[in-house]
């Protein structure tokens, strides 16, 4: 008599929250020879799961189970998770901010004059919960747009870096073998920063220093001098430049090339004089002066 066989991994019905996997997925674990649960762990799944993040549709791989969508400030958008992977991750908003990480590192570049990760870096060379890695983490949470603020005594140096609050403004100086960073960040919004660079390299002369205005409706004033120009270039609110101009340095041209002119004029007025007091040396009335005539 035909006997049915036992059911298979294949007839096998999806577990949990399984079911909420798309149709592909679910597809592969009904199809795989072992059970869903061993083949949530298996590389073919995992890297599925990896191609649907990277297309913005994010899944916890232990649970199969969607990423929650979070509204934001400027409405709703992917938000990451400190489930996600980097992968996962990826240009969406960083968790507990308004940012995304590239966002973010632009914003610490403008405030601190160092990019995330390397206020990631210098975090990392402090303990958690103490003075200097709060103050750090105080700024990338300000440049990633999170409210969460750490208490911070005092003046915090780590490596080089010192942070510093005051009453409406932060105060950042970075020194490196090359340079050094000075930024100022004021509560109204408007930052200023002074960057000198080329240290590393004799002679003095040729280091470059960078002063920059940014005010809280987003127009900049920046100014570049070199050993040799000065460059002023302004921008406005939406980023067009409205100014950009660049001189010789006083100095470095001008007062040269002008010493040059005057001593060009002089050689050649004195040549002019040369030339008239030998075209008159025989003028009869010059010599009659002399008392040639008359004798």
């Amino acid at each position: 008599m035909y006997k049915q066989s036992p059911k298979s991994p294949l007839m096998k019905a999806l577990i949990g929250k399984q079911k909420n996997l798309p149709e592909a997925l679910k597809a592969k674990i009904m199809a795989a020879p072992e059970s869903p649960a061993k083949m949530m762990n298996k590389s073919p799944l995992k890297e599925d799961l990896k191609m649907q993040e990277a297309k913005g549709d994010a899944f916890d791989p232990a649970t199969g189970e969607v990423l929650p969508t979070i509204t934001t400030k400027d409405g709703e958008g992917p938000r990451s998770t400190p489930k996600g992977n980097a992968l996962a991750n990826k240009g969406k908003v960083a968790y507990g901010g308004t940012k995304t990480w590239k966002e973010g590192s632009k914003s610490a570049k403008s405030s601190t004059g160092m990019s995330l990760n390397q206020l990631v870096a210098k975090r990392g060379k402090t303990k958690k919960g103490s003075n200097e890695y709060n103050a750090i983490q105080n700024q990338i949470n300000k440049a990633l747009g999170s409210k969460k603020v750490h208490s911070v005594k005092g003046t915090a140096k780590v490596n080089g870096t010192t942070i510093k609050e005051k009453p409406g403004k932060t105060i950042v100086k970075n020194k490196t073998d090359d340079g050094k960073t000075k930024v100022v960040t004021k509560s109204d919004g408007t930052v200023k920063s002074k960057t000198t660079t080329g240290k590393s390299t004799p002679p003095k002369a040729d280091d470059t220093k960078v002063k920059s205005t940014t005010k809280a409706d987003g127009s900049n004033r920046t100014v570049t001098v070199t050993d040799k120009t000065r460059n002023v270039k302004k921008t406005d609110a939406e980023g067009n430049v409205t100014k950009d101009k660049t001189r010789k340095r006083i100095g470095q041209g001008r007062i040269k090339g002008a010493i040059k002119k005057g001593k060009q004029a002089v050689s050649k007025a004195v040549q002019n004089r040369k030339a008239k007091k030998e075209a008159n040396s025989n003028s009869p009335a010059k010599n009659y002066k002399k008392g040639y005539y008359g004798k």
